[in-house]
């Protein structure tokens, strides 16, 4: 039987005394897999996966790091929240087990492609895992907000900000704004408005296949206090502040977020539901 070559990628701030690491570690090893330690990785190597230890964030990062890469992701759930991360430490070994011996699938999920663009030309450009939003920045006032959506339907709304999530992202940033949740495997983006000024204006979900588009242009504040009071993020992470002139338009990327399943009858929805429950301290 052929070795299966494991890359792991560890959030140090989650095992700081790499206790977790260790014991994973020596499980992979003691069942006959390669394992590539992050800094010990080149691009002569096969990864068959990568086995990520952390939370959803942690998942993200390394998604982002290893963009360029087609290799499937595992997580083992060492934060709060676990909506991509499947095993747990009580569970780990078992979960693992199934995958060295074929018994999983993979879920090729959507990602989002974000382009700004000033006077046609491309000024910033990035990949988007779980949404990308336009965000009030330095200013404090609601923006007015135009939106089309394939070139058509043109709306405008007054509001802190606008959130477009894939259907992964569906249950982080657009959920706590008011959004839907959908099923990870689900073939539509979800656009949300960021506390909008009319609580009539609530989330809209499009296919994947649309192409939306987003700007400032409309504003009537002068264009010296737009520039720079908003900035277009990547998953939680500041792509480019956006100017009266600039674009966003967003749609489907070639790019896939592929995640390891070994039960097929994981729920999206459990994790953020014991949260919620727990919060309300209800039994």
């Amino acid at each position: 039987m052929k070795k299966i070559n494991v890359l792991l990628l560890v959030n140090q701030n989650k095992d700081k005394d790499n206790i977790i690491t260790n014991q994973v570690l020596n499980y992979l090893k003691n069942n006959d897999c390669n394992v590539f330690l992050e800094n010990e990785y080149t691009d002569d190597v096969n990864i068959d996966f990568a086995l990520i230890l952390g939370g959803d964030g942690t998942i993200l990062n390394f998604a982002h790091k290893y963009e360029k890469y087609d290799f499937p992701f595992f997580g083992i759930n060492l934060g709060r929240v676990g909506c991509l991360t499947e095993a747990s430490l009580d569970n780990y070994k078992d979960k693992l087990n199934c995958i060295i011996n074929g018994k999983y699938f993979i879920e090729d999920r959507n990602t989002i492609e974000c382009k700004v663009i000033s006077n046609g030309v491309i000024k910033s450009h990035g990949i988007a895992f779980n949404e990308v939003s336009l965000q009030r920045e330095k200013f404090y006032k609601m923006m007015l907000i135009s939106m089309l959506v394939n070139d058509n339907n043109l709306t405008s709304f007054y509001s802190d900000g606008v959130v477009v999530a894939t259907s992964t992202g569906s249950s982080a940033f657009s959920l706590s704004c008011g959004g839907p949740l959908l099923l990870p495997t689900a073939r539509n983006f979800v656009i949300t408005p960021i506390s909008p000024q009319l609580r009539t204006i609530t989330s809209l979900v499009v296919n994947d296949t649309d192409v939306i588009s987003l700007d400032l242009s409309k504003d009537k504040t002068s264009e010296e206090d737009v520039d720079g009071k908003a900035a277009i993020v990547i998953d939680g992470s500041k792509l480019v502040e956006i100017n009266h002139d600039y674009k966003v338009v967003i749609n489907k990327s070639e790019k896939k977020l592929r995640i390891i399943k070994v039960d097929g009858q994981a729920s999206l929805f459990e994790p953020t539901f014991k949260v919620a429950l727990s919060s309300q301290n209800i039994n």
